[in-house]
């Protein structure tokens, strides 16, 4: 647990390279039969830093073994399906990110969580942004924001970043209306701070 803590202390701070070592040590000393749900859950941790440092094979590695093994118990698998959707939005596969997205919609433990609920919304609607379908981006984006001030949901839940505003910039950019833009990356610099 301290190894898990201390990776997210250096992925907090920005500090990749340390946040995966320590993930990895503390993946090493989990027992698989004890505590799989643990071992699964910072395997899909694990996933996410590699998405965040763009790193296509490692990610796709990581998120996909925990997406399996969550697949298997029949829940929890919406994380891991959402960072290889994000993985494959980032490498054009748009087809594959659509397939994944629409699993995360399907995993049980979604209906009880409203950040998972958003998280999947921001996923969606980066694709539907990739797509071209901008309206419908627009509309998920405005339902996230529903979430968040209905149910106080802040920046980082555990389903990670919430930042609707950021993806409602790119759309922005998209329709090439820069200054509107410009005015909710601002709004989501602070909101982030």
């Amino acid at each position: 647990q301290c190894y898990f803590v201390l990776g997210g202390f250096y992925s907090a701070s920005g500090i990749v390279d340390l946040a995966i070592y320590n993930w990895k040590k503390a993946i090493s000393y989990l027992d698989t039969l004890k505590r799989k749900w643990a071992r699964i859950n910072h395997m899909a941790v694990l996933g996410s830093e590699y998405l965040s440092k763009g790193d296509r094979t490692e990610c796709l590695e990581y998120s996909g073994i925990a997406f399996r093994e969550f697949l298997k118990l029949k829940r929890g698998y919406s994380f891991s399906a959402l960072n290889i959707a994000r993985m494959m939005l980032l490498s054009n596969e748009s087809d594959s990110a659509a397939y994944y997205i629409n699993i995360a919609k399907e995993d049980p433990a979604v209906v009880s969580s409203y950040a998972d609920q958003c998280s999947i919304l921001q996923t969606d609607a980066l694709y539907k942004i990739q797509s071209g379908a901008l309206d419908e981006a627009e509309a998920l984006l405005n339902k996230c924001w529903q979430l968040i001030i209905e149910n106080n949901i802040e920046v980082g839940p555990g389903a990670g970043i919430i930042a609707p505003d950021y993806y409602l910039a790119l759309v922005k950019i998209e329709q090439k209306k820069l200054d509107e833009a410009i005015v909710l990356l601002k709004k989501d610099i602070e909101r982030l701070k």
